[in-house]
């Protein structure tokens, strides 16, 4: 029975003008829910519970936080589109709350790490090759630029 919706579903979504990607992840998506109902043994869309969704969405297939987002997000749409055609009478995903992704902390070079490199390059540059491609490759890295502004290589090179 639900084949049947996620069809409909995936056929609105063409209308609408997804695009192909993103009509392959909703479909991938799906087809892990109905694995899950099939699983649970769940045939019939009006049996499926928040609970039901939550542990989709958090235990099945042990999925990483980067999973987890995309699965909510294509839960919330296809009840969005249920609730819409009247298959259901509301839209129990309203509730299903999206997990927070944790930014990543940049990692920067510490100053004596810069002056290290620094010294690597301006040694380079007495190299037989020349300092042309050595200044290119300096200029290419720039662990200095810093809010728009170029800090001067003399003041880092200096101890």
């Amino acid at each position: 029975m639900l084949h049947r919706y996620t069809n409909q579903f995936l056929e609105c979504c063409r209308l609408a003008d997804f695009s192909i990607r993103s009509r392959q992840a909703l479909t991938a998506r799906l087809n892990e829910l109905e694995n899950f109902l099939k699983t649970n043994r769940i045939r019939s869309v009006n049996r499926i519970r928040y609970h039901h969704l939550v542990d989709f969405k958090t235990d099945y297939n042990a999925p990483s936080i980067h999973v987890i987002k995309p699965r909510v997000c294509t839960l919330r749409q296809f009840y969005h589109f249920l609730t819409l055609h009247r298959v259901l009478a509301e839209n129990i995903t309203a509730a299903l709350p999206y997990p927070k992704i944790e930014k990543t902390v940049p990692q920067f070079l510490a100053q004596e790490e810069h002056k290290h490199l620094i010294r690597h390059f301006t040694d380079r540059a007495d190299a037989p090759h020349g300092p042309e491609k050595t200044c290119y490759h300096l200029a290419a890295w720039h662990p200095w630029k810093s809010a728009g502004k170029f800090a001067s290589i003399g003041s880092l090179v200096s101890v």
